[in-house]
């Protein structure tokens, strides 16, 4: 499923994926390469539910600056395949060993995480509820806590353009009827990217239908607050 890698500063990289355990459960494990990913180690567990009550998937992380790895999963309940809350792990040795998954309170599926500085950190994730769209949280705590009464939706399903307005979604979990796998299908937007600009600007790109048909388009916005400044 889709990872992205991440190069530490002494040239190794590292690669999130998601895999299926023999039970059934999505999970997350992470290989590493020290050269130029030609070759990759065994996979290393990452992230999963023993209980085999969650699965995660999609993951996506940020490094601070303290080294400090963070991680976040879309998780969704094996029987009913609502999504839940957003977890969370942290690595402080470079993904040799993970913590246990804890909630973010973020209620999004896929949702990638991008440092600012120091421990302060945006995020932006698919929300299938009303009012659907790509909506971006903050962070001061590394993670800990989010500003889940004053987020800002950036695309905007409904209306299919870009709004940059603040609000709250209405729910915590996507109760589709026909479950995750088969929603997916008839998705018309999702997989939000961060990347911090050098006028220290963040530039999100995403997918969306508009006027049925499928593209990609960019999203700027201040890197001090996810506010409106979009194009």
């Amino acid at each position: 499923m889709g990872s992205g890698p991440l190069v530490l500063p002494d040239g190794e990289t590292l690669i999130p994926i998601e895999a299926t355990n023999q039970a059934g459960s999505q999970i997350v494990v992470v290989t590493r390469s020290r050269s130029s990913a030609r070759a990759v180690s065994p996979p290393g567990m990452c992230l999963e539910d023993h209980h085999g009550r969650l699965s995660y998937g999609d993951p996506r992380w940020t490094r601070l600056s303290d080294g400090t790895i963070v991680l976040l999963a879309w998780t969704f309940d094996n029987i009913t395949e609502e999504t839940v809350l957003v977890s969370r792990s942290i690595s402080t040795d470079n993904s040799q060993s993970w913590s246990a998954p804890s909630k973010t309170g973020l209620p999004s599926q896929v949702t990638t995480p991008l440092t600012l500085h120091f421990k302060t950190i945006l995020a932006a994730g698919n929300v299938r509820f009303s009012p659907a769209g790509i909506w971006v949280w903050s962070s001061r705590d590394a993670g800990i806590t989010w500003n889940l009464t004053s987020p800002v939706q950036l695309w905007d399903e409904k209306t299919e353009q870009i709004v940059g307005v603040p609000g709250v979604p209405k729910s915590v979990c996507d109760r589709d009827a026909d479950g995750i796998w088969n929603s997916l299908r008839s998705s018309t937007f999702g997989t939000p990217d961060l990347l911090t600009l050098d006028d220290k600007r963040v530039l999100m790109t995403y997918y969306a239908t508009k006027r049925s048909v499928r593209t990609s388009g960019p999203a700027l916005l201040n890197s001090s607050e996810p506010r409106s400044r979009t194009h």
